[in-house]
């Protein structure tokens, strides 16, 4: 009880929850003149996040002046996603420079393994992560805050991923109850590769932590890669009826995920081990997702 008296009482979460807030506002403006224009759900949210998370971390010691290149080069690829989604793997390497700036030249800490595996959860997470909200508009925003939440669970060091968790809490209300904004494919690539950076930061001294916060982002990556392997356009996800608890029982879903790959595999001590670990719960939920599809397409 006291660990968790002293986290809500920290400056980081209160200094990333000062900045959500402030983006939250802005979030609603913007959104109200979006669905004016569109009548759509406003693609700002991912972008929000992370100028929001960005603009709190230089508070604590550590960040980086370079990072912002690395995640405006990462903006900047999700800005042609709506277009190079239709070309396989094309998403994927307009990410290649931003996640290299991030993981070769934005000083991330950890083991020449631990750079690698950030590299690929930017490449292959972030282009997943838009596809992802694509297709589920209404809770790519819920998931991606328990992707966070999960990497808080994990980390060794909280004090980069408070700021993280103190930012992206406030946004959700852009996307639930009400769906009034999304993470959207311009936003999404640089919030993974933000995150990804904070991973590497939390991860010193227990490494194993970082594969099991990565793994966090759980259905977000999952189910875009279940929908392009097995080449159907459906998933279980498209089974949940259409209405504001929909978030929820995705949420619930994708919790058990987060669950075993942040307090499961990332408190190992054997990189190998975590690593099995993370890969058979996401396989696991792959195939779920998969069996359990409806029949038919998307219309």
């Amino acid at each position: 009880m006291d660990s968790v008296i002293t986290t809500l009482g920290s400056s980081e979460l209160r200094t990333g929850f000062l900045w959500g807030g402030a983006a939250l506002g802005v979030g609603l403006f913007a959104a109200l003149l979006w669905s004016r224009w569109k009548r759509t759900s406003a693609p700002i949210v991912g972008l929000l996040v992370a100028a929001a998370a960005w603009w709190a971390m230089p508070a604590t010691p550590g960040t980086p002046d370079a990072l912002w290149q690395g995640l405006v080069m990462l903006a900047a690829a999700g800005a042609f996603y709506p277009w190079t989604r239709k070309v396989d793997l094309l998403p994927a390497v307009l990410a290649v420079p931003g996640a290299w700036w991030i993981t070769r030249v934005a000083e991330v800490p950890g083991s020449e393994w631990v750079l690698w595996l950030l590299f690929a959860m930017i490449v292959v997470g972030a282009p997943l992560t838009a596809s992802f909200d694509r297709q589920h508009p209404t809770f790519g925003t819920v998931l991606f805050a328990l992707a966070v939440g999960g990497s808080f669970l994990t980390l060794p060091d909280t004090e980069l991923i408070l700021v993280y968790v103190g930012a992206v809490v406030p946004l959700v209300f852009l996307s639930w109850p009400k769906n009034l904004a999304r993470l959207g494919a311009i936003g999404a690539y640089p919030a993974v590769g933000l995150l990804a950076w904070v991973i590497a930061w939390g991860g010193r001294g227990r490494e194993t932590a970082v594969i099991g916060a990565a793994a966090s982002l759980g259905l977000l990556v999952v189910e875009p890669a279940a929908r392009w392997v097995s080449r159907r356009s459906l998933t279980l996800l498209d089974r949940l009826p259409k209405t504001a608890g929909e978030p929820v029982v995705a949420g619930l879903i994708d919790v058990s995920v987060v669950f075993v790959a942040s307090r499961v595999a990332g408190p190992q001590t054997e990189p190998i081990v975590a690593g099995v670990i993370a890969v058979v719960v996401l396989a696991v939920a792959w195939g779920v997702l998969v069996a359990f599809a409806p029949r038919g397409k998307r219309r």
